[in-house]
């Protein structure tokens, strides 16, 4: 079994990449998120999580949150290396400095980590030209 962290798994994205990932029974995914709250409902079942939306809204996912401090680095290693993670999916929902820092501290978490052999970085967010 793969264990794969997805970091911004609440967006679409990767709330996308979190359901492909638990249709496979050889994955085992996790969400790296900043904010975890009660509990989630997860297919038939309940997990004791719930991930606060954007606008209140409770979301409910196939899979487990973790909440992460995405500022600090070492705190990202061993949550990577608490949970096996061999994969990490960069889904972040953001851009410019917030998601230069998020993801290269996971990057720098990833590369520390004697878990994690794959990473796989944000590129939905990259400000691609209009024309």
């Amino acid at each position: 079994m793969v264990n794969v962290a997805v970091a911004g798994g609440t967006g679409g994205i990767g709330r996308t990449i979190a359901e492909v990932l638990i249709s496979h029974p050889q994955h085992r995914a996790i969400i790296l998120t900043r904010q975890v709250r009660g509990r989630i409902a997860i297919q038939d079942r309940v997990v004791d999580h719930r991930l606060q939306k954007k606008h209140g809204q409770d979301e409910q996912l196939g899979v487990p949150p973790v909440q992460v401090d995405y500022s600090n680095a070492e705190f990202l290693k061993s949550v990577l290396e608490e949970h096996q993670i061999h994969t990490v999916i960069c889904a972040f929902p953001m851009e410019g400095d917030a998601l230069r820092t998020a993801q290269i501290n996971l990057l720098k978490a990833a590369v520390a980590s004697s878990k994690t052999r794959r990473f796989i970085p944000t590129s939905f967010s990259i400000p691609y030209p209009r024309e």
